[in-house]
């Protein structure tokens, strides 16, 4: 148990153990604090104590053995096992990435601001974080009992009558699939039924039957195969469930091994159902708040939702984990809430403002805090908000200076100021994003903004809003990421490794097993990218002893990686044939609602109740998005029936460039809303 389990603080600066000593205390926490002063000494701890500590805090920089040093031997010698690791820095960029590879769950930046230390701490230690990766292990551990027997398999929390992955397990690269986390889907009726009534569902699987509605299962499984599904409950509540697909027909060992692990899966299953209804309730309630000012003014609103995406998206690239990405993206939604009390007339004035009428303005942050000072849910989300004008000079609305501000308010305030400029005003043109990045960077290089959070942004407009800048596959590999390449020696065979590290077109890559080869000499390596295996050609340019740095050749977009489940709501016009330039077409109603199952790049996927459409016909397709009208034209090029369901594929047309970067920010914006749920 946690409760029982010491606090470890491994940390030579006194005033910093202080601090953090402290703020652990105003947490609640009745766990015993253990403090280290060298790296050494906690390892020696780990060796020799029978009690193993629940959480470690450690600095990276010390005389000896370093944070990261220490990191790696801990997990080599498995001294970790269920033991979080957080790290206390105030290290530049690189080696706070290079912690984050190496496994530590979290990081707390140096100089600490109190309140903000507070809430990670409060954070780091709940219950809900702690049982977050325990169903990663309990399904690895199962997965990897019976000899290579294990296909796929995955663990899923129930809502209604929608399933949300918790955890993937892929038994080719013998790996939790992480990319996959988030993932909802339903069950076909036959199966839902027999769960209803009885807790297990065991039968043949075939491809065929699931190679559309479940495509990141599929990749490299043979045509047949066993699936078993197993309810789980939790004190007789329908948790979700666990599934296998495998070699052979296994349903009595699958039964016994998950026997064993029955009530510590139910109960983290439990725990993680609830906070994600937690988080997918609090995130409707403060949509819903922000979709008040709508009647006011729409700007407000729309202007929030796009502010409060472009937040979370810099807070996940600053390196913040989802509790507190999530905390930044609501801080975001309720930030102008206050204008609402602001009178149009001021709001929307053509010319400059008076003294007066700025004070207003400047009023809508106390009117926020006014406005929702009885709701004590919001209270923390209102005291990071309302700080969205602040200046690191101090020269901002409430004069607060440095690390007065909390590191999420000052993503707000980059956020705030590159939304407002680059979209129109009824006193300005909006910006292009060049003068817009400029002059963020001279409000950086003036000390009134955070100059780190100024580079994130800059690094991320390429791929976020321009599209002369396309994505390529090679763009989508990453540290650690599991990778394979062909062993030259032996016909169909292959070696496991990874990516230790990727710097541009160069990567360092770890094998298994080094294949004698030659400076200069060509190699093939594989990886999983969103349940497709891709390849990409390398050139070896040095030779280590546990693997090689290569060029990675840059390989060409291919849009069919990136795309997501999504179940949306989606509005069709069937059009008329023969038409050419669809760009120009006006559309007074539409032929149905639908619903969207997935959303890729170049192609969508709906389904209706009824065959109503035929192959080739051309659709407009509109739906609304993270404060973006999305509409696209496409062409049916598939049709499938499914259980009393009629399933589309369209592929898009008349694709131009401002329509691509939209779409390209739609999936981004999707795929970090399904990170933030879990």
């Amino acid at each position: 148990m946690f409760s029982k389990r010491p606090i470890c603080i491994v940390e030579n600066d006194d005033n910093d153990f202080e601090h953090v000593k402290n703020e652990l205390k105003k947490s609640s926490l009745s766990n015993e604090i253990l403090r280290f002063k060298k790296t050494e000494e906690m390892l020696d701890f780990l060796k020799n104590e029978e009690i193993k500590p629940a959480l470690i805090l450690t600095a990276l920089r010390f005389p000896g053995m370093n944070g990261i040093e220490f990191m790696k031997i801990a997990k080599k010698e498995n001294l970790l096992d269920d033991i979080k690791v957080i790290v206390l820095t105030s290290a530049d960029e690189n080696l706070r990435l290079e912690s984050k590879n190496e496994g530590f769950i979290g990081f707390i930046k140096k100089p600490f601001v109190l309140n903000v230390l507070y809430n990670l701490l409060r954070t780091f230690t709940s219950n809900k974080f702690l049982e977050r990766n325990k169903v990663d292990d309990i399904l690895k551990d199962i997965s990897t009992t019976f000899n290579n027997k294990i296909l796929k398999s995955l663990i899923a929390i129930k809502t209604n009558k929608v399933y949300t992955q918790l955890s993937f397990f892929d038994g080719y690269s013998n790996s939790i699939v992480l990319e996959y986390k988030g993932i909802s889907f339903r069950l076909k009726n036959k199966i839902y039924d027999t769960l209803k009534n009885q807790k297990i569902f065991s039968d043949t699987f075939s491809i065929n039957d699931v190679k559309n509605k479940f495509w990141w299962m599929i990749s490299n499984l043979p045509k047949n195969a066993y699936i078993y599904i197993r309810k789980i409950e939790f004190e007789n509540k329908d948790t979700g469930l666990i599934l296998f697909i495998t070699k052979e027909k296994m349903d009595s060992e699958l039964n016994k091994k998950i026997d064993e692990k029955l009530y510590e899966l139910s109960a983290s299953m439990y725990t993680q159902k609830n906070d994600f209804e937690q988080k997918v309730y609090m995130g409707k309630a403060i949509l819903n708040l922000a979709k008040t000012t709508t009647a006011y003014d729409p700007y407000i609103y729309l202007h929030s939702v796009r502010m409060a995406d472009l937040s979370a998206i810099l807070a996940l690239l600053y390196g913040f984990d989802n509790e507190r990405i999530s905390f930044v993206k609501n801080c975001g939604m309720i930030h102008d809430l206050g204008n609402i009390f602001v009178s149009k007339r001021v709001l929307n004035k053509p010319g400059i403002l008076t003294d007066s009428e700025f004070k207003e303005v400047q009023s809508h942050t106390s009117k926020l805090e006014e406005l929702l000072s009885d709701n004590e849910f919001l209270n923390d989300y209102v005291e990071v908000a309302k700080l969205h004008h602040e200046r690191l000079d101090g020269s901002g609305y409430y004069g607060l200076k440095m690390n007065d501000i909390p590191i999420e308010s000052q993503i707000l305030a980059i956020a705030d100021i590159y939304d407002a400029l680059t979209h129109d005003r009824p006193y300005r043109k909006a910006e292009s994003i060049e003068k817009t990045l400029k002059i963020l960077n001279s409000m950086a290089k003036d000390g009134k903004i955070n100059k780190e959070i100024v580079k994130i942004l800059e690094n991320l407009v390429p791929i976020f809003e321009k599209t002369s800048y396309n994505l390529n596959l090679t763009s989508l590999l990453r540290n650690n990421k599991k990778i394979f390449i062909e062993n030259p020696f032996k016909e169909n065979s292959l070696i496991d490794g990874k990516i230790e590290k990727l710097t541009g077109g160069f990567a360092y890559i770890k094998l298994e097993e080094v294949p004698q080869l030659k400076i200069g000499n060509s190699i093939t390596l594989y990886s999983n990218l969103d349940g497709i295996i891709e390849k990409f050609e390398c050139k070896i340019l040095n030779i280590k002893e546990d693997g090689f740095i290569v060029l990675v050749k840059t390989t060409e977009y291919e849009s069919k990686i990136i795309k997501t489940m999504w179940a949306k709501k989606i509005n069709l016009f069937k059009l008329e044939s023969g038409i050419k330039r669809m760009d120009q077409i006006e559309i007074s109603e539409y032929t149905l609602n639908a619903r969207m199952s997935m959303f890729g790049a170049n192609q969508l996927s709906f389904t209706t109740t009824e065959n109503l459409f035929n192959l080739k016909d051309k659709l407009m397709i509109d739906f609304d998005a993270y404060g973006e009208n999305i509409v696209i034209f496409g062409e049916i090029k598939r049709i499938e029936s499914e259980e009393n369901l009629v399933r589309y594929w369209v592929k898009y047309l008349n694709m131009t460039e401002d329509k691509i970067a939209t779409i390209n920010r739609t999936l981004f914006k999707r795929k970090l809303e399904i990170l933030l749920y879990l």
